[in-house]
C-alpha cells in the first residue's frame, strides 16, 4: 500500500508540473501585432526589477527606456514581428548604453502577460497591467 501511495503521488506531481507548464500560451503573430501596434509596452525585468518601456511606432521604429538609467532621451531602433509571433529588435548604436539586437516573445497565463525568451520560454519579465 505504501508503494502504491508513493507512485500515485509521483504521478500526480508530474501531472501538476505538466499542467502548469502548459498554462502559459505564446502569442501568435496576430496577437503580438495587436499588442504592440503604435503602443507602449511597460514591463518589469525579472533579473533586476527594472521598469522597461518599449514604445512601438507603426513605421517599424521602437524606443527603449529603463528605470535603471538617467537618460533624457530614449534609445531607438527598429522592430519586426516574425511569423511565430516573436518580436525582433535591431538597435541603433548608442555611445553610453550597449544594446544587443535580439528577439523576445510574449506569453499569457490567465490575466498575466509575460516577456519571454523565444527559444526556451525563459521568463524575462512581466508586462505591467
Amino acid at each position: 500500500m505504501k508503494k502504491t501511495s508513493m507512485a500515485a503521488i509521483a504521478v500526480c506531481l508530474s501531472l501538476v508540473g505538466v499542467a502548469s507548464a502548459d498554462d502559459a500560451v505564446r502569442y501568435t503573430k496576430a496577437e503580438t501585432d495587436a499588442l504592440v501596434a503604435n503602443k507602449k509596452i511597460e514591463w518589469v525585468r525579472a533579473r533586476d526589477d527594472a521598469k522597461i518601456t518599449w514604445a512601438f511606432k507603426d513605421d517599424g521604429t521602437v524606443y527603449f527606456t529603463t528605470s535603471k538609467t538617467t537618460r533624457n532621451i530614449p534609445i531607438s531602433g527598429t522592430y519586426n514581428v516574425t511569423d511565430r509571433g516573436s518580436i525582433c529588435f535591431k538597435w541603433n548604436q548608442d555611445k553610453f548604453v550597449a544594446m544587443q539586437d535580439g528577439c523576445s516573445a510574449f506569453t499569457h497565463d490567465g490575466g498575466k502577460t509575460m516577456v519571454v525568451n523565444p527559444t526556451d520560454s525563459r521568463v524575462l519579465g512581466q508586462v505591467a497591467e
